[in-house]
């Protein structure tokens, strides 16, 4: 069974009429009061709303004292990475087809996109891996970075392993003269917020998720 709950981009109403079938899921503005709207009486529900968080990479700012636990970069997709990935993810809207898409689903959907991973960077607590982070290069900018999937194993988090994960790929950007090293994530989420904030991020660009009731 093939796993896809990527959503739709809406900007405004006249790409509504342009969907011959419409999808499960879209994105909107956040600040499109008119599009939200019409897909509330269209029998969709926002179930989340993400926000861009940007690090920027200053030459005087060191990241490398936030790193208490050493990266590692792996090209192997072992076990474990599924584990802490289906334990993370389930409640994150990337992997909502609908308001009641079922965990076995979700799982599914999320093992999916952690199958495209390549290669990653990892962080090992007592020689188990704690979290892994996946940073790809932004085709749109060369300058910038993306963090496409970041996890940190629950029992592990008070460990400083989050930590030390995104402010290690802060430093691996810097060797490679990246400027800017951004992710999306949900404003329900205030542990990451609050740590992209403690890096010196800004936040911009909200967009909120909606799905099939």
């Amino acid at each position: 069974m093939k796993y896809q709950m990527a959503a739709k981009e809406l900007h405004n109403i006249e790409e509504w009429a342009a969907f011959q079938v419409k999808p499960s899921k879209f994105v909107v503005d956040s600040d499109a009061r008119e599009i939200a709207e019409l897909l509330r009486k269209e029998g969709y529900f926002m179930v989340d709303r993400t926000i861009k968080a940007t690090i920027p990479i200053k030459k005087d700012r060191d990241f490398s004292r936030l790193c208490r636990i050493p990266l590692e970069r792996i090209n192997k997709l072992e076990n474990r990475i599924y584990e802490i990935a289906k334990q993370a993810f389930l409640p994150d809207s990337r992997f909502f087809d609908r308001t009641n898409t079922s965990d076995d689903e979700k799982r599914g959907s999320i093992c999916a996109y952690v199958d495209e991973m390549k290669s990653f960077y990892i962080c090992r607590f007592r020689g188990e891996i704690a979290g892994f982070l996946e940073v790809l290069p932004d085709v749109e900018n060369q300058n910038q970075a993306i963090i496409r999937l970041a996890a940190v194993d629950e029992k592990y988090r008070v460990a400083g392993v989050a930590t030390s994960l995104y402010a290690g790929a802060v430093e691996k950007c810097r060797e490679q003269g990246i400027k800017k090293l951004w992710g999306r994530i949900s404003s329900r989420n205030m542990s990451v917020m609050n740590l992209y904030a403690s890096l010196g991020a800004a936040f911009s660009q909200p967009l909120d998720v909606y799905v099939r009731r």
